[in-house]
């Protein structure tokens, strides 16, 4: 766990922190113009560790930042880990079209979905800072419609011509400035830092992920004793079946029994009860 005076705009909880404050809209709003390479419509609400679960039997979900405009929603997520990526994209796509189309709405206003992963790793390997990723049909490109699903991966250590971008991947990777925008971002963490009421909440939420991170480790450690004692009780029961399995053989042995039949009965090979008869 990091001090909050030690901590970057990369921290899971100062990223949402910051740019879900209602005062730095438009400077998420240039975040997310920044990283799509487009302008976009104004953003009216944002939510932090926004849950999203459509069905109570249903697997969901839990977006780091969520900010909804006139016509696109936009999901974007601090990434530490590469595993299925791509699937869970798609999931959020999918989930957050469910949550968001209300019952008797026609389909025309269902909303577009971007999805923004910052990456501190290059999960495509191509040295990029910025790939996009877009449904289509591969078959016919000529066919190709506008996507209502976007997903944005950005790459904290790769390279781009685009300066505005360069500058943001930068102040990620490196937690240096070196524009007006990264600048602004960087004034906006130190005003966390300085506010008394956000230095008590970061330090709720140390609390909370020691907390979640302690029970996590008891209920792997418990997982896994569980698991040796199956396995223990298991090899009991496989020695025990073996003995039980000797004893017979060893009886119809001593009655003198044709070993072509002791060998069906048990399953051991002829070898096997030859040696058996001879030590007997």
């Amino acid at each position: 766990m990091s001090k909050i005076d030690d901590i970057t705009i990369m921290n899971a909880w100062m990223f949402p922190t910051v740019f879900a404050d209602e005062r730095n809209l438009k400077l998420t709003k240039q975040l997310i113009e920044i990283c799509m390479n487009r302008k976009i419509e104004s953003i009216q609400q944002a939510s932090v560790e926004h849950h999203v679960k459509p069905r109570l039997n249903s697997h969901g979900t839990r977006f780091d930042v969520k900010f909804v405009g006139d016509k696109e929603i936009y999901i974007v997520e601090l990434q530490l880990y590469r595993e299925y990526l791509l699937e869970r994209a798609e999931y959020y796509h999918a989930l957050e079209k469910v949550a968001s189309f209300r019952p008797g709405e026609p389909y025309s206003s269902l909303k577009k979905t971007v999805v923004i992963f910052i990456c501190n790793f290059d999960f495509f390997g191509l040295n990029e800072g910025r790939y996009v990723y877009k449904s289509g049909l591969v078959d016919h490109p000529e066919l190709n419609f506008e996507s209502h699903s976007t997903t944005i991966f950005l790459n904290t250590k790769g390279i781009t011509k685009d300066k505005l971008l360069c500058s943001l991947l930068r102040l990620f990777e490196t937690n240096q400035t070196s524009d007006e925008f990264t600048e602004k971002i960087k004034q906006a963490v130190e005003e966390v830092k300085r506010n008394d009421r956000k230095r008590e909440s970061y330090m709720n939420y140390e609390e909370m992920v020691a907390w979640e991170a302690e029970h996590r480790a008891l209920g792997i450690a418990r997982g896994i004793a569980q698991k040796l004692a199956k396995d223990m009780a298991v090899d009991m029961a496989a020695d025990m079946a073996e003995s039980e399995k000797q004893t017979i053989c060893k009886n119809m042995l001593s009655e003198n029994l044709d070993i072509s039949l002791v060998a069906k009965v048990t399953g051991y090979s002829i070898d096997e009860i030859l040696e058996m008869q001879k030590n007997m």
